[in-house]
């Protein structure tokens, strides 16, 4: 039977691509993956006595239809309730993320549509904005949508970044409808023992609701930096407005994940890891395409440990 360690190791192959971050890997060493389907989507999962993970994608590949998107949401939320866990993250992996689909809108649009459904129905009787968790949604080359999903025995609490707009109140300019997920969560219940302390959303450039520096890597980098300083920041209820409080918050992550959209720019990627982030974080590289057609890197991460 095979584990997870082959989402993480074989990310080049059909089945398992895109691969798992590596703290998510950590979390189920040599743990016994398990396979089932659910009408059109399939679903591989692997769990431990108080988190799980979850994959859910669909079989076949065509455009991107919002029920498919529905059906796996669906699959993996109800495997994470039934066992009576709580969704903390989420990874979507979008195809055609910019290119245009249905109704002259584009993949992203698309997916954030009937993500949002999906929770408005599951979530019905809730404030969404106080129980949104992060996600990241990218095009690593998928010809079908893939949805991962990690629960934990307890819920988290959301966190915003002051530098930017909650996502949930972005203007009509991008998009219809809001893309529903949190900038970070904050693990420190009892029950999340182990986890990290706090797990941040895909992150990049961009202030207020607007991206900045198109087609400049650098300051792109620069600014996804200062973004990750302030969620980090914000989790502990402090604030990174000087360099040294920067550096600081930068030095808390232990894990990194760094979508590109052009893979030339891995050099200056990692010579700015490794100038930026004092504690030499494990660094994952995907090449994707972003939910934005002007940047060129989004970067997600934890930090800390909850216990």
């Amino acid at each position: 039977m095979a584990d997870i360690s082959e989402l993480f190791e074989n990310n080049r192959t059909e089945v398992w691509s895109p691969g798992v971050p590596a703290w998510v890997t950590a979390c189920f060493s040599e743990t016994p993956m398990q396979v089932a389907s659910v009408g059109p989507v399939q679903i591989l999962w692997v769990e431990a006595e108080e988190h799980l993970f979850v994959r859910s994608r669909v079989l076949r590949g065509a455009p991107l239809d919002p029920g498919e998107v529905g059906s796996c949401y669906a699959a993996a939320v109800d495997m994470a309730t039934s066992r009576g866990l709580h969704p903390v993250r989420f990874w979507n992996y979008v195809p055609g993320i910019t290119r245009g689909h249905r109704e002259g809108r584009c993949g992203y649009e698309v997916f954030n549509a009937a993500r949002f459904s999906f929770f408005r129905r599951w979530q019905q009787d809730c404030d969404l904005r106080s129980w949104l968790m992060p996600a990241t949604a990218v095009d690593p080359g998928a010809e079908v949508f893939t949805l991962d999903l990690f629960a934990a025995a307890a819920r988290g609490t959301p966190v915003d970044n002051g530098r930017q707009i909650p996502a949930f109140d972005y203007s009509k300019r991008y998009g219809p409808v809001p893309p529903a997920f949190s900038r970070a969560i904050r693990l420190d219940a009892p029950e999340h023992q182990g986890l990290p302390h706090t797990i941040v959303a895909g992150t990049a450039s961009i202030v207020g609701e607007d991206s900045v520096h198109a087609g400049d890597l650098l300051s792109q980098l620069a600014e996804t930096g200062r973004n990750l300083a302030a969620v980090a920041s914000a989790s502990r209820g402090e604030r990174s407005d000087s360099e040294e409080a920067r550096r600081c918050a930068l030095g808390r992550y232990e894990s990194l994940r760094v979508y590109l959209r052009r893979v030339e720019d891995v050099d200056p990627l990692l010579q700015w890891v490794d100038e930026t982030f004092p504690a030499s974080p494990v660094c994952e590289i995907l090449r994707a395409d972003l939910c934005r057609p002007d940047l060129l890197v989004e970067i997600e991460g934890v930090v800390g440990c909850a216990g």
